[in-house]
């Protein structure tokens, strides 16, 4: 994991791996297993379980462009009647975007933030960047090409 290595091991660490890379399941069975932890560093378990459905919900939407409201309610643990409630919360966020089919009751995502971002992801960025940078710089050195000709073509004038 990228997090400090003198965690590692520590209850901490293993909460935080839940928070980053794990789904609501897990951590249902770390709170379940280690209660008096969490409650003893003053976390709230119904707002941990309102954040882990949201980043749930998220790793299931990157992977799938399609959810049905079945699967929201047995990987979010949410009542029937509550599912299209949270979706619309989860939408508020504008962490994912999507639109609701309450008819067919499913979600269907268009976009959805990462919920990690790893050595590879930040590899890909500097390329990115590194190659708006080079076009940035053709794109100078061209208008001063212009810039130049265009002063000269003034100074020949005069």
């Amino acid at each position: 994991m990228f997090f400090i290595p003198v965690l590692e091991g520590a209850l901490l660490h293993d909460l935080l791996t839940i928070f980053v890379t794990e789904k609501l399941s897990a951590y249902i069975k770390f709170y379940e297993e280690k209660k008096d932890f969490i409650e003893g560093l003053g976390l709230k378990h119904e707002q941990n379980m309102r954040k882990m459905r949201i980043l749930t919900f998220m790793q299931l939407a990157e992977n799938e462009t399609e959810l049905t409201f079945d699967v929201l309610e047995k990987q979010l643990q949410l009542e029937p009647a509550n599912v299209e409630e949270f979706v619309i919360e989860v939408l508020k966020t504008k962490l994912v975007r999507a639109r609701m089919d309450q008819l067919n009751r499913k979600v269907l995502v268009s976009s959805t933030m990462h919920r990690t971002f790893g050595k590879q992801d930040w590899l890909q960025l500097s390329q990115l960047l590194t190659t708006w940078r080079t076009h940035l710089r053709q794109v100078k050195e061209s208008m001063l090409a212009i810039v130049n000709e265009q002063a000269e073509l003034l100074i020949q004038q005069s």
